[in-house]
């Protein structure tokens, strides 16, 4: 936290991004740098906090109907701007000496975007709301899909039989859609006749309404990692489905602090 605060300093003076600045101090103090920090396994796991909360809060302030009417443009767009990175990323691997599958790898691993980078930064814009970042949100979801297509995929990419004792990726896929789908269903049930009536209970205290909304995003965050899904897509379907509650405003601005503080270490790690 200190040295991030120092480079958001030198961030702010360049006028720079503020992540561009936890990105510096964690390459200046970990291995590639000073070395000061070894292990750096328990940030990483904070991190993924940050990665959550920050999706919930979207999810609590996403306009579910505009991001349905964004579902055609996002599909097109995501389709080229995957395809196209890809086949982009995988002639230059080629053009840099690699061979076979390392430049399929390599042309994989570049077409994907970072979800935490593009929200934190349309975020910090208040661009989320716009057309523009709804799609953008949209594209970033269904990159998420294509990323487990891929991950089924790729044990069969050594040879024709594929990895002894794996299932077929159209099998893989399938169960983590339909796991997907079970999730959705289930998030969507929950919230409609069950959290209503939790909420109205705790809306007395607006600490229990606080807890109860961050075990929320923790549960169905539990139920995507279950599911074999991303962290960012559980927390935004928790957040998404609890929006139209009147304590999502108050949620938000108790969130926000713990987002922004633990959004930093999820950058700097």
């Amino acid at each position: 936290i200190v040295a991030a605060t120092a480079m958001s300093y030198l961030a702010r003076l360049a006028r720079q991004p503020l992540l561009l600045g936890y990105i510096a101090a964690g390459v200046a103090i970990g291995p590639l740098g000073l070395g000061w920090i070894g292990d750096f396994q328990v940030i990483q796991q904070l991190a993924e906090l940050g990665l959550a909360f920050l999706l919930f809060i979207v999810g609590l302030e996403l306009d579910v109907k505009k991001l349905g009417q964004a579902g055609r443009t996002a599909v097109v767009t995501t389709s080229v701007q995957v395809l196209g990175s890809g086949a982009l990323c995988w002639a230059t691997a080629l053009a840099l000496g690699y061979r076979g599958l390392p430049a399929v790898y390599v042309g994989a691993a570049l077409a994907f975007s970072s979800t935490m980078i593009v929200v934190k930064l349309l975020n910090d814009r208040s661009e989320l709301d716009t057309e523009p970042g709804t799609i953008t949100l949209g594209v970033l979801l269904l990159q998420d899909v294509a990323a487990i297509a891929v991950l089924a995929v790729q044990p069969h990419l050594g040879s024709a039989a594929g990895v002894e004792g794996a299932a077929s990726p159209w099998v893989t896929i399938g169960l983590s859609l339909a796991k997907g789908l079970g999730l959705l269903l289930a998030t969507l049930g929950i919230s409609r006749f069950v959290l209503p009536w939790l909420f109205r209970w705790a809306a007395k205290s607006p600490e229990i309404v606080l807890l109860s909304a961050v075990s929320w995003c923790f549960l169905v965050c539990y139920g995507a990692m279950q599911a074999e899904l991303s962290v960012a897509m559980g927390a935004l379907l928790a957040g998404a489905s609890i929006s139209t509650f009147p304590y999502t405003l108050e949620v938000v601005a108790r969130i926000q602090t713990l987002r922004d503080f633990f959004s930093t270490l999820f950058f700097v790690s």
